[in-house]
């Protein structure tokens, strides 16, 4: 399967994710953005339904982050590759890692 590739700054799931700082965003959304290789990785260990995944492969350099995007395809709903100045707009601060996902709220779910 090829995969799904997001370079534009105005695309909607982009500007979606990254509203996600905000609580009446996350309470709106019913998702959580979880930023960070370690974060991604006890999320995954601890079986957190993951709605979708944002990589940017350039930046994932850690053997932290190689292996949380080794078990994204197989955990995650979607798993977006994305260009260095998308992942920018979506990680909180400065950190560059290059994965964060984005988990559903109990009992919440994406809209079709």
């Amino acid at each position: 399967m090829l995969p799904k590739i997001i370079t534009s700054l105005h695309n909607q799931r982009v500007k979606d994710a990254a509203k996600l700082r905000e609580r009446r965003q996350r309470e709106k959304q019913g998702r959580t953005l979880i930023d960070g290789a370690r974060e991604d990785c006890r999320a995954i260990d601890a079986e957190v339904e993951l709605a979708e995944a944002f990589v940017c492969e350039p930046l994932c350099s850690s053997a932290d982050c190689r292996s949380v995007v080794g078990r994204l395809d197989e955990i995650a709903g979607t798993v977006w590759r994305v260009s260095a100045e998308v992942f920018e707009k979506l990680a909180f601060g400065h950190r560059a890692e290059g994965v964060l996902a984005l988990r559903y709220r109990r009992g919440a779910r994406w809209p079709s």
